[in-house]
């Protein structure tokens, strides 16, 4: 069996600007600011409860878990539906967001290290057929979907990503 990365972590990006890093390590996780983030003129916290502290200090254990869980439902059932789905091995919070992160509550997207976000500011789509709406909506309400799911689809588009939901959007 394979082993987790001793540190895994995702970058932080708001409106297209890293911000900073959220990391898991076997001695906790840990959330620190990009020196750019602090000097931009956009540059603000994540949170009231994690301010630019002098020296940039990264923050460090039940603060910072706590502000990524409360990026997820805090329904356990839907949290064990979401890790099915995507196949995250676990619910805690940093497992999800690797998977839901780039689709984040607010501004904020989670990426990979090596990934930067893409198109901002477009939304693109397909049509649909009435069964393939309605093999979406079916999924919508499966514990694991039957067929794979989109990430954007439909004359009106349904992004499958969200934590949770399914949102349907007029074209």
């Amino acid at each position: 069996m394979a082993r987790r990365a001793q540190t895994q972590r995702l970058d932080i990006w708001m409106n297209g600007i890293p911000v900073g890093y959220w990391e898991r390590a076997r001695d906790g996780e840990r959330l620190s600011y990009f020196d750019t983030w602090i000097g931009d003129e956009q540059g603000r916290p994540l949170s009231l409860s994690m301010p630019f502290t002098p020296g940039n200090q990264p923050y460090r254990g039940d603060l910072v878990s706590a502000f990524f869980d409360n990026l997820l439902p805090d329904n356990d059932a839907i949290r064990r539906r979401l890790a099915q789905r995507h196949r995250t091995g676990s619910t805690n919070a940093f497992d999800l967001l690797v998977a839901l992160g780039r689709d984040c509550v607010g501004a904020i997207q989670l990426l990979p290290v090596d990934e930067k976000p893409t198109d901002l500011y477009g939304i693109s789509g397909a049509p649909l057929s009435e069964s393939e709406i309605a093999q979406l909506l079916r999924n919508a309400t499966a514990a694991a979907p039957t067929r794979p799911i989109p990430r954007w689809c439909g004359s009106a588009l349904i992004d499958c990503r969200r934590a949770g939901e399914n949102r349907i959007v007029a074209p």
